[in-house]
């Protein structure tokens, strides 16, 4: 069970949001049968929205904005932050090697 410091109360829905957003891009499993069913919606969704705002930001040419919104759009679809090295999403990997790649990764920034 992972605890969240603080907690979420005092935020409401977006307090809730927020967390299961980190949660989906960590890929952080949810035991909750409700918690699971936000997690879905706004996996379904935030890839959407995210995208949504970079093209507006895009038109506007709001060039600072729209990198970040981009950054913000790959880790929603890839599910890995910018971080953590791209070799991450292969489940079968063994725990030294992503280890190592995500320190290599942090020095460099090679996919960002």
């Amino acid at each position: 069970m992972l605890a969240v410091k603080g907690g979420v109360n005092g935020e409401g829905s977006r307090g809730k949001v927020n967390v299961l957003l980190q949660a989906y891009i960590g890929s952080i499993n949810v035991n909750s049968f409700s918690l699971i069913s936000d997690m879905n919606f706004i996996a379904q969704n935030a890839g959407r929205v995210m995208r949504a705002f970079f093209e507006i930001a895009l038109k506007k040419g709001f060039t600072s904005l729209a990198t970040k919104l981009h950054n913000l759009c790959i880790m929603v679809e890839k599910r890995l932050w910018t971080s953590q090295h791209p070799l991450r999403q292969f489940d079968n990997l063994c725990a030294r090697l992503l280890h190592l790649t995500d320190c290599e990764c942090k020095s460099f920034m090679i996919w960002v």
